[in-house]
């Protein structure tokens, strides 16, 4: 037996619609509740048994009973995960309307104090999602889509500790997809991607009067889009070529987190100076397809800018920095 390894899990969902010649409406729910014990793995030096509350005045071995119960210990995860969405496409003429709109919120407590009820962490997520395209019917050859999509978030700290700060996000983009074939051998396809972020973290100041968090507003906008072409040589061998711009704004973690991430054991903080990355790629090839052989030789080349990504803090005094 694993001390502590056990888990509870609550689940329930269900969705209702209706289906007509005009479209579809559909309204989908579900709920989650789980809680998680998170193995600590101490054990005694001299038996090689599990010890429980380690480090605490009240440690000991792990009796039979404590082995097999499955009543949670500290430490353990409560997670409990709420979605409804609403999801419908819809005929306007020969055209075809798309909205889907849904709303999430996510609750995730950490126990780890064994002289507290009250969690360690905890997260407060609850996040607003929208999207809707609008489908042209198919006019000489071109089929084209356009549409706006985007979300809102908010989280809030309601636990004793904090390892990024409270923040409100909200993401907003809008673009256009086409694509066309010739003479059924050279198709044409492109789209273009226009995204913006505007983000704000609260401030915080711990009960020690350290500054844990510096309230920072951020904007982001940038746009991604691709042109590609391919030519049939014949009716199994194709030429291709595609030339591509993507972007990604930089998360709330990457910007402010501030704490010891137990998970990874090791303390991250964040920086909000970040820039957006963006990248290019161009890539090419050909594929050769028969009834029962598939054969593809493809290239590319990709370029990024302000990549971002983890690095570690050295000490004042040199050598590593450690999680205390």
């Amino acid at each position: 037996r694993v001390l502590n390894s056990r888990y509870e899990e609550k689940n329930v969902g269900g969705y209702i619609g209706v289906n007509k010649s005009w479209g579809y409406s559909h309204l989908l729910i579900s709920n989650f509740n789980q809680q998680l014990g998170l193995i600590d793995g101490g054990r005694d030096s001299a038996t090689g048994k599990f010890l429980i509350y380690p480090q605490t005045t009240l440690e000991h071995i792990a009796t039979d009973a404590e082995l097999n119960t499955r009543a949670f210990t500290v430490p353990y995860q409560h997670i409990q995960h709420f979605k409804i969405a609403s999801d419908n496409n819809i005929a306007v003429g020969k055209n075809r309307l798309g909205i889907n709109i849904g709303y999430q919120r996510n609750q995730r407590k950490e126990f780890g104090d064994l002289f507290s009820s009250s969690p360690r962490l905890f997260f407060d997520l609850q996040t607003l999602n929208y999207n809707i395209q609008y489908h042209l019917s198919e006019k000489r050859g071109w089929k084209t889509s356009l549409g706006i999509n985007g979300m809102y978030q908010e989280n809030k700290n309601k636990g004793e500790e904090y390892i990024i700060p409270e923040y409100k996000q909200f993401d907003i983009g809008t673009f256009v997809y086409t694509r066309k074939t010739f003479f059924n051998k050279l198709t044409l396809s492109g789209g273009l991607r226009v995204d913006t972020r505007n983000l704000y973290t609260g401030g915080l100041i711990d009960n020690s009067g350290i500054t844990k968090f510096t309230a920072i507003q951020r904007n982001f906008s940038d746009f991604s889009g691709s042109a590609g072409i391919s030519y049939a040589l014949s009716g199994n061998f194709i030429i291709k070529a595609n030339l591509s711009r993507g972007y990604r704004a930089p998360s709330v973690s990457e910007l402010a987190s501030n704490g010891a991430h137990e998970g990874t054991n090791r303390y991250e903080y964040g920086d909000p100076n970040l820039k957006t990355e963006n990248s290019l790629q161009f890539d090419a090839g050909f594929e050769w397809d028969t009834k029962h052989l598939s054969w593809s030789v493809n290239t590319f080349y990709n370029q990024i800018n302000n990549y971002i990504f983890y690095s570690k803090l050295s000490r004042r005094a040199g050598g590593d920095s450690l999680v205390y």
